[in-house]
């Protein structure tokens, strides 16, 4: 005589667990690799951001060049960090304090407007 039951066994219960993890644990796999993929350059899109919205009078008081600046950030290459973080590291330091100076006094050149007749 042969019976059917309706209960599964261990075998089937296994696989229905592993259809519930496997989406994550694939997505723990890919995870990374897609953080050192993305970041990168999205470090490069908000430096050059950066670079791009400063005035051609603060670069000139900073003593430091837009367009070669523009060029380091985006000629990472195969490792575009590098760019990024010399420009984080040696521009936006000096374009900062030039650009602090300038909202402290209102003047381009960092002079001050009083007693000149200026406003």
């Amino acid at each position: 005589m042969h019976t059917t039951s309706t209960h599964r066994g261990g075998g089937d219960d296994r696989k229905i667990q592993n259809l519930y993890i496997y989406p994550f644990s694939e997505l723990a796999r890919v995870t990374p690799l897609l953080f050192i993929a993305v970041v990168p350059w999205i470090l490069v899109a908000v430096t050059l951001f950066d670079a791009v919205r400063h005035t051609g009078s603060e670069w000139d008081q900073s003593d430091q060049d837009q367009l070669l600046w523009t060029i380091v950030i985006l000629s990472g290459g195969f490792i575009p960090v590098i760019g990024p973080l010399a420009y984080l590291l040696v521009a936006r330091p000096r374009l900062r304090a030039v650009t602090r100076r300038t909202s402290v006094s209102g003047m381009p050149d960092g002079s001050s407007s009083v007693g000149t007749g200026l406003r």
